[in-house]
């Protein structure tokens, strides 16, 4: 029988799968334990990280709590590293992601142009001295990836539910894909939101997806369409954006087009709101313009309100935290 599947409400990601995107799968905990991936306090959209370059670096090695705290590389290394855009750390799941070899897959992306670039890199030297001011920048053996890149954290030193949910989706993701470009990864912001997974060459975040879902999620990119259950939001943009995109998305959804990756544009400028009747919670009221490359545009009206029950890491204290919400969306 077929199922409605939504986020938090039952207006939230409209979609025509017949299954539950966020069911427990091999990637459920014991009941008796409760973690914090496992609270939906806040929306998922406008909690994506934000960059518009970002580099996606092998290293089979340990991880610590911090790539970059001095745990997982030397002093001299980390200072070169700490220099870079939107770093993560990249292995394939299993044993075969444990063993290191003297070069190592490098992928550094654009993501405003939606362009990725692949190359084998030698040593933290070699990577510090690329010039990733553009896609023509890179040295000329870079070569562009045409397939879509999908990272998942398994970061388990910065937050176990990223080990415990994370690993099998990427698992299951690999077994699906063998020779895609599919790998684990380091934190990603948003444990809370674990299993967490970044789809480029769009910064596209997800979150709290079960396997079957993260590989629509991986098998719409192939077909250049856009999985909406679990998008957090696209990394160029801000929270207000991320959450502005995603309504207009499926607004489009809705009418009965399938939406596609990185063919929308968000007006940086925002247009503060009056109301005369404030909704409850309301901290602020702003509208955005929403653009689609082939010229039709939407208004999208934003309302700030606070998300209460937040546990931002396992192990912390509940707390409020400050979200938008899109409220309305109409023909610009």
């Amino acid at each position: 029988m077929s199922t409605t599947n939504h986020i938090e409400s039952a207006d939230s990601f409209p979609t025509v799968i017949d299954y539950d995107p966020f069911a427990a799968n091999a990637c459920a905990l014991p009941s008796s334990r409760t973690f914090c991936s496992d609270v939906a306090a806040e929306p998922l959209p406008g909690s994506a990280r934000t960059g518009g370059v970002f580099v996606l670096y092998e290293h089979a090695g340990p991880w610590s709590h911090d790539i970059l705290d001095g745990g997982t590389f030397s002093a001299a290394d980390t200072e070169i590293l700490k220099q870079l855009p939107g770093l993560y750390l990249i292995r394939k799941p299993g044993r075969i992601g444990r063993q290191g070899g003297p070069e190592r897959n490098t992928y550094l992306v654009f993501c405003e142009q939606g362009i990725t670039k692949h190359l084998m890199i030698s040593s933290v030297d070699e990577l510090g001295e690329l010039d990733l001011t553009s896609p023509d920048t890179v040295p000329e053996r870079a070569r562009v990836i045409t397939e879509p890149q999908l990272l998942v954290c398994t970061h388990a030193k910065r937050d176990r539910c990223c080990a415990i949910k994370g690993r099998p989706i990427a698992q299951d993701l690999v077994r699906a894909f063998p020779d895609a470009p599919i790998w684990e990864c380091s934190h990603t912001k948003g444990h809370r939101f674990a299993p967490s997974m970044m789809l480029f060459p769009w910064a596209y975040f997800y979150g709290r997806l079960n396997s079957r879902a993260a590989q629509d999620v991986y098998s719409y990119a192939m077909q250049d369409k856009l999985f909406l259950p679990g998008n957090r939001g696209r990394g160029i943009f801000t929270s207000q954006q991320q959450v502005a995109e995603i309504a207009v998305l499926e607004k489009i959804f809705d009418q009965g087009e399938t939406p596609c990756p990185g063919v929308l544009t968000v007006a940086t400028d925002t247009v503060t709101a009056t109301s005369a009747e404030p909704a409850a919670q309301g901290r602020g009221v702003e509208k955005l313009l929403v653009t689609h490359r082939d010229g039709r545009g939407w208004l999208v009206t934003l309302e700030q309100r606070e998300a209460s029950g937040v546990i931002p890491s396992c192990g912390d204290q509940p707390k409020t935290a400050q979200v938008w919400v899109a409220t309305g969306v109409t023909r610009a």
